[in-house]
This record gives C-alpha cells, sequence and structure tokens, in this order.
C-alpha cells in the first residue's frame, strides 16, 4: 500500500514538472534571425598624387625667409611650405647657368649626359624623354608654365651650323626668323606637355587661355607683369585639370634681369635700400604671391593633402661681382637677389653658384618642419616625385629622398655629386668639396662655418686627390669631353675676389 502511494506521488511530481516545463516553453519568446547586414562599403581609394614643381630664376640663397639670412625679405607662403614640409639647407642645382640646370631638371639627368653643359650647346635634344614624358606615361596630365629655356635660340652655333644652310658661324642671327618648323620640335608643346603657357613677358606661346581653358596654339602679347601672368596660368591649368592626376612645371622669370615689379608690390618695401634690391624684394613678394594662389586653388578643389610641392631656384643670384647698385636701364647682370651668407655668384661652381632654396611639402610625408642638413641635388626631388607615383628611376640620376625624409640619411653623404662648368669642376661628398678653377685647386670643409674662405688642400692632399679622380672617373663617361682649359684671367680675379678670407660676403 505504500508503495503505490509513493507510486502515486512520484507519478503526480512528474506530471507537475512536465506542466511547468510546458508553461515555461510557451512563455519563452524565441527570437527573430538578424536580418542580413548590408557590407561596409569599401573605402575611397586615396587620391593619385599631383606634383607641382616651382623653378624660379636666379633666386639667390638669401632669399627665402626661412633661412633667416636677411631681415628684409618677405615670402610667408614659400616658407610655410618649409615650415611645413622639408627644407633642404644644402640643396644644390647641378649648374650655375639656366639653361643646363633647366635640362637637368626636366630630365632627370645630369645635363652632361645629354650634351647640354652650357647654354650654348641646346636645344634639348629630342632624343631625351622629360619629366613630361615619364608622368605623361603614367596617366598624367602635364603642363608648363613660364621659362622654358630649352628651346632652339640664336647662340646655339653648333646647332645652327648643322641644321640651317642659311648660317655660317659668327652670323648674328634673330631667331625669330628661322621657321618655325624648325624650333617646333624643342618647344615645350612637344617635349610631352599638354597645357603651355610658354615665355618670359609679353610674348607667349600658348594653347591655353589664363583661365585654363583650351585655344589653339600660338604667339600672344600680354602686358601685365609678366610674375602675376604665369601665376595665373598656373591656378586656371589647375582649374581646369584638378580632377585627375597632373603634373605642373611653373617656372618664372624672376628675379633675372630685366628688374620689374608692380608699384603695389614696390610699396611693401622703404625707399632706403639700393634700387636693385627694392625691385628684386617686390619680385619675389609677387612670386611668393602667385604661390600662394597654387595653394588656395589646390585647397578649394581639397587636392592639397595629395599634392606634392617642389620649390627650387635654377642658380645663384648674379653679383655683378660687388653688386653695384646701378640705375635699373644700366647694363648690370644683378639683379638685386642675394647669396647670402655663401661665397660666389651665377656662373661659378662656388657655393653661391649653385647652392639654391630647396623645399619639398607633401602632407603624406606627415614631416612637418622637418631640417636636413645633408647635401642633395635638384635630380634628387624629380626622382622622389617620379618614384612616388609609381615611375622607373633606375635610368636617372638622382636618388629617392623619403628615406631621408624618414630619418635615414647617411647615404646622402655617401653620394659623391659632380658639376662642370665652363673650365671648373667640383665634388661635393659629404664633408668634403674640391673645386678646380683658373690656375688652382681647392678643397673646401664644408661643415666649417664659411667653408670656401679656408683652403685646406695642403692639410689634406690624400683626400683632394681621391676627390679628384672621382670627378675625372665620372666627367670621362659624358659624351662631350672635358676641353681641360683654364678659366680666363678676368674671371680669374673674380673667384679671387670672392675667395678673399678677408671678406665678408654678407656686407
Amino acid at each position: 500500500m505504500i508503495g503505490a502511494v509513493i507510486k502515486g506521488l512520484i507519478l503526480v511530481f512528474t506530471v507537475s514538472i512536465l506542466a511547468a516545463c510546458s508553461d515555461d516553453v510557451q512563455e519563452v519568446n524565441v527570437p527573430s534571425q538578424p536580418k542580413p547586414v548590408a557590407p561596409a562599403p569599401p573605402p575611397e581609394p586615396a587620391k593619385p598624387t599631383n606634383v607641382i614643381v616651382f623653378f624660379t630664376d636666379d633666386q639667390g640663397y638669401a632669399d627665402i625667409g626661412i633661412h633667416n639670412q636677411r631681415n628684409d625679405i618677405r615670402t610667408p607662403n614659400i616658407d610655410s611650405l618649409a615650415n611645413d614640409g622639408v627644407l633642404f639647407t644644402n640643396g644644390y642645382v647641378t649648374s650655375p647657368q639656366c639653361s643646363p640646370s633647366r635640362a637637368a631638371l626636366i630630365t632627370g639627368r645630369y645635363q652632361q649626359r645629354i650634351g647640354y653643359g652650357e647654354n650654348k650647346f641646346g636645344p634639348l635634344s629630342v632624343d631625351t624623354d622629360t619629366l613630361a614624358d615619364r608622368f605623361k606615361s603614367l596617366g598624367y596630365t602635364t603642363g608648363m608654365m613660364g621659362k622654358w629655356h630649352l628651346e632652339l635660340q640664336g647662340n646655339m652655333t653648333e646647332w645652327l651650323s648643322q641644321n640651317l644652310e642659311s648660317y655660317f658661324p659668327g652670323d648674328r642671327i634673330d631667331i625669330n626668323q628661322v621657321p618655325l618648323e624648325l624650333k617646333m620640335p624643342f618647344m615645350p608643346e612637344s617635349r610631352g606637355f599638354d597645357y603651355v603657357f610658354d615665355g618670359y613677358y609679353k610674348y607667349y606661346w600658348t594653347n591655353m587661355q589664363r583661365n585654363g581653358t583650351e585655344k589653339a596654339s600660338g604667339w600672344v602679347e600680354i602686358d601685365n607683369y609678366r610674375i602675376d601672368v604665369i601665376s595665373d596660368a598656373a591656378v586656371g591649368f589647375i582649374n581646369s585639370h584638378h580632377e585627375k592626376p597632373f603634373f605642373l612645371h611653373v617656372a618664372h622669370y624672376g628675379p633675372h634681369v630685366p628688374i620689374e615689379a608692380t608699384q603695389e608690390l614696390l610699396d611693401q618695401f622703404p625707399d632706403d635700400m639700393p634700387i636693385r634690391r627694392k625691385y628684386a624684394l617686390a619680385t619675389m613678394l609677387g612670386i611668393d604671391n602667385g604661390v600662394g594662389k597654387v595653394i588656395q586653388a589646390l585647397k578649394e578643389h581639397d587636392i592639397f593633402e595629395n599634392t606634392l610641392i617642389v620649390f627650387m631656384s635654377d642658380n645663384g643670384a648674379p653679383l655683378d661681382t660687388d653688386r653695384a647698385d646701378v640705375p635699373l636701364d644700366s647694363r648690370s647682370s644683378w639683379n638685386g637677389s642675394r647669396n647670402d651668407p655663401l661665397r660666389g655668384e651665377k656662373g661659378m661652381l662656388m657655393e653661391g653658384g649653385i647652392k639654391v632654396p630647396y623645399i619639398i611639402h607633401y602632407p603624406r610625408f606627415n614631416a612637418s618642419g622637418i631640417v636636413i642638413d645633408e647635401p642633395v641635388l635638384s635630380l634628387d626631388a624629380v626622382a622622389t616625385a617620379l618614384k612616388l607615383v609609381g615611375g622607373e628611376i633606375d635610368d636617372l640620376d638622382g636618388i629617392d629622398l623619403r628615406p631621408a625624409i624618414s630619418g635615414d640619411r647617411e647615404y646622402l653623404n655617401e653620394r659623391p655629386m659632380f658639376f662642370r662648368f665652363q673650365n671648373q669642376r667640383a665634388i661635393r661628398q659629404g664633408r668634403w668639396k674640391y673645386l678646380e678653377a683658373g690656375w688652382n685647386d681647392y678643397l673646401f670643409d664644408m661643415y666649417a662655418n664659411d667653408p670656401e674662405a679656408n683652403n685646406m688642400i695642403e692639410a689634406f692632399p690624400d683626400i683632394a686627390e681621391q676627390m679628384k679622380n672621382q670627378y675625372f672617373e665620372w666627367s670621362g663617361q659624358m659624351p662631350r669631353p672635358d676641353d681641360m682649359s683654364r678659366i680666363l684671367i678676368p674671371f680669374q680675379m673674380r673667384y679671387d675676389y670672392h675667395l678673399d678670407p678677408e671678406r665678408d660676403p654678407t656686407q
């Protein structure tokens, strides 16, 4: 009986448990299946890099504010590129003269390698690729605004003798009388540039309006201030082509003589200074204003962050030896610019002829306010730009500067840099610079204060001999041989003047 009672209790308990479980199941809300979530859209591809190269004309080392050499220079926009980018305090061009320096920059190769060591050895060979050619092959739109100076000119006697039947060596020739079909292959429009506004002042060869719209190729006459004309054309190019990657070369014809400036610019500077200096300062402020306009255009189109900007001069300032402040209409090569604290001037392989303002700005480098004191060449900036956008640089003479910008800089001291111009020869490698000019050889310690004031060749003859041998090994590879002649006595006297250790080059 007890067993039956127990069995009954077990049965009741089991039924109760099952009923409770049944009630629980009915009360539980089974969650609905989550709705499929749409995949996140892929991130927008990074905007391709644009490249702008500013190349001024005869602007001396002292004449950007960031160098802190003169308190009269005003270049706030150029200085901002250095403050927010990379300033190279030992930046060199390959020549102390216009055309060879430009030939090197626009090809990425030593000008001697393409037979263009002096102005007279132009025009730039059609067999040589330009930066524009290289960027175009990468899908870039290309533009050139300003001074090209690699076209056929009246002083190019070698080319004229070989290609113009009516020309006889020694003739004075008006290049405007040479048929256009002979000149066109050497103009920027035929050298890889899609859009050009080519000229010095007043007369320009263009295939675009200053606002960037296309026009038929031909000469135009514009009386506006030459610096503003080129700045406006550069902005017009950007406004018209900002939606695709571009390479833009901006070559202001200034502060080269003839010196000119607007009254508005001149009014920014006091009268108690040499008149040539005042005009140069006004010109360089005009150039700086143009740089500011370009920066503003890039920001308006939201492409400033993905644009690499290079700023350099083609060579040092011409001083006419002693910077005599003769009237503006007098024949003088001094354009009012200065090379402080360097010795020498345009035309010389001394520092004042080949060391120039040199800035690279590219926000994606995350390199703000970086100063690099190791020596670099103009060729390096264009090699860096090409490599950055996927171009090949193995056949170029420049090197990629990105490791140096990131902090690895010793390779810059290890690389020799070579110079050859009008019977002058030089090599700079790290601490040392060897120079041969006139009947003298020099060895300078470039880490010293005022390095070219002291010739160290007697103290370190082995270093001088080693560097001299390096130079001649390089020079022997060039298609146009060094004629090994010496500079003339008047030029030697100018060398002696600039190298006088008792003379202060800043005075």
